[in-house]
């Protein structure tokens, strides 16, 4: 939805990218990419994005938070950017790193 594909469109990206992180042993690789070419404001987004899939369960899981707090870093944000959307994705309330 944020970046306006197609429905084919992006389900042909997933599968590419499904692959390619099947061929990979790290998500270096891909968290690298993403910092390179993406705007700040978009990883921000895409974090926003990932906190929804980690709380959807509506369980907090220790080992997605360290995932999230790897990846985080290795997009070039901070744990208050971490914070921040993880706040939006939960509707508001106080924000705890």
């Amino acid at each position: 939805k944020r970046f306006g594909l197609a429905a084919e469109l992006a389900r042909g990206l997933r599968e590419q990218g499904e692959e390619a992180e099947g061929e990979s042993i790290v998500i270096y690789q891909f968290t690298k990419a993403i910092r390179t070419a993406i705007p700040i404001e978009d990883r921000i987004a895409i974090i926003e994005e990932l906190w929804g899939v980690v709380l959807a369960d509506g369980v907090r899981d220790p080992h997605e938070d360290t995932l999230m707090r790897q990846i985080v870093d290795r997009l070039g944000l901070s744990p208050m950017d971490s914070a921040l959307a993880r706040q939006k994705v939960q509707g508001g309330g106080s924000v705890q790193a």
